[in-house]
């Protein structure tokens, strides 16, 4: 569900085409001033349809970087970019961001990739047939794991206690 009715996009939309500047609508709508411009393009383009939410598409790295260099080299806007290809601004500015960084690892589908594994200690064997090494390897990591646990715990508590102090509600997190 997004934020913004269908109804409201076409209000904002509609003062736009009139010659408001998107800008303006933005502080009075709520709706982002890049939103109002594409949603003007894409109901130029569809009409009602262009104002829907869409659903989330997945993308390739070399996708994500075709769009990134067709916009680099052929000086489109934002929101021209993201009517041609079907993505949101925010999303494209991210990419954006990352290639500008030098970080085309995090341009990679997070699907297709393992998770790292966890920080919490796991014994793959039992313990009983684990060679000293081994043995002495898991205790260091169950010693990490309960100091975390314990940090977290006094945070937790002091948190707490200041909202005590201050009379407001702890949180249920």
């Amino acid at each position: 569900m997004s934020k913004h009715s269908i109804e409201e996009r076409l209000a904002a939309v509609q003062r736009y085409l009139n010659g408001e500047a998107s800008t303006f609508i933005a502080k009075q709508t709520g709706i982002d001033h890049h939103d109002i411009i594409v949603y003007a393009m894409r109901y130029q383009r569809e009409g009602m349809a262009g104002l829907e939410d869409r659903k989330h598409r997945w993308w390739t790295v070399d996708e994500k970087l075709a769009a990134i260099n067709e916009y680099l080299k052929e000086s489109l806007t934002l929101e021209e970019i993201a009517v041609k290809h079907g993505i949101s601004i925010g999303c494209f500015k991210h990419w954006l961001r990352a290639y500008k960084r030098g970080d085309t690892e995090s341009l990679k589908d997070k699907r297709l990739y393992p998770r790292p594994k966890t920080l919490m200690a796991k014994s793959r064997k039992d313990p009983s047939k684990m060679t000293k090494e081994e043995l002495q390897d898991l205790v260091k990591d169950l010693a990490a794991e309960n100091a975390l646990l314990k940090k977290v715990k006094a945070l937790v508590e002091k948190r707490e206690a200041q909202e005590r102090e201050t009379g407001s509600k702890p949180s249920t997190n």
